[in-house]
């Protein structure tokens, strides 16, 4: 039995790679973290403060002294932590006519896209560059009448502002039953009708008809590893959005998309992490075998 008040708070801020960070975000969740929030470096959580810290030692130590992450683990004292949590977090801003909030945050009714968005299990609040390379990228497109596939889509983010900027058919996936619950939610909460949520990956999912746009905001090596599944849901002319990775890793993505016949559109970078977008022809190219 915990002597530990009923209002204390035990925050968890992890840094770490968004890969590892999807991978350590389940294994703190079954301590009771319920309540996530996607930082440009990694995750914070909290909870009542009723594990010791000696259980996320045991949980963390080992990928702590390997290297893959570092974290810290804090007891708020007597707070009323939602709202010191609520201040800690604001609104971004990710282009002059779209920003993303939580549903505590004040609406502005002169912001054409004010996404709401719940913090939770699933990363894509906007704040990270990841995903602000891509809603920025969007942004720059007309979507009216268009369809879109947002593979691995975390909180849906990206599938809702499609949605508000017109797209008629959204598909969303993530292979995570938390996401999933939190893509309705946010689905909900932005009185979106047009995005249709699922659980999967590409090669399990019935999407059904080939989209306009593929966006894939998720690491490196499930990017190479899926790649195909995302061509193939692409219409000829289609434009393939890919995200999650850093500039190094540029080559490697560019290559594997050439292989494909997907022909590099531009890219952008912000800090370490960079975006890739790819167009797909309408005729496919003659390979001369000669």
């Amino acid at each position: 039995m915990s002597s530990q008040s009923p209002t204390q708070h035990l925050v968890l801020t992890v840094t770490a790679v968004p890969e590892v960070a999807e991978f350590v975000i389940p294994m703190v969740a079954e301590l009771g973290f319920d309540t996530f929030e996607e930082t440009e470096v990694g995750f914070v959580t909290s909870m009542l403060a009723q594990v010791p810290h000696t259980d996320l030692d045991v949980l963390l130590g080992p990928l702590a002294e390997s290297g893959m992450i570092s974290y810290t683990a804090q007891v708020i004292e007597g707070q009323n932590w939602n709202a010191v949590w609520e201040a800690s977090i604001d609104p971004v801003r990710i282009a002059q006519d779209c920003r993303v909030r939580a549903a505590f945050h004040v609406p502005d009714r002169t912001i054409r896209y004010d996404i709401v968005i719940t913090p939770k299990m699933a990363f894509g609040t906007g704040h990270h560059a990841t995903t602000a390379q891509v809603m920025r990228y969007m942004l720059k497109h007309d979507l009216s009448g268009l369809s879109v596939l947002d593979a691995g889509s975390g909180s849906g983010v990206l599938a809702i502002l499609a949605e508000l900027q017109g797209a008629n058919r959204v598909f969303a996936y993530d292979n995570d039953p938390w996401c999933v619950e939190s893509i309705a939610e946010n689905i909900a909460g932005n009185g979106c009708q047009q995005v249709v949520g699922a659980l999967g990956t590409i090669r399990t999912v019935e999407a059904g008809e080939p989209f306009d746009w593929v966006l894939a905001n998720i690491n490196r090596n499930i990017l190479l590893d899926e790649m195909d599944g995302y061509e193939r849901n692409l219409k000829a002319g289609g434009k393939l959005v890919l995200s999650g990775f850093h500039e190094e890793d540029i080559a490697a993505l560019t290559a594997k998309a050439s292989a494909l016949d997907l022909h590099y559109h531009t890219h952008t970078l912000e800090g370490p992490w960079a975006m890739l977008a790819f167009n797909k022809p309408m005729i496919p190219t003659l390979t001369n075998t000669d």
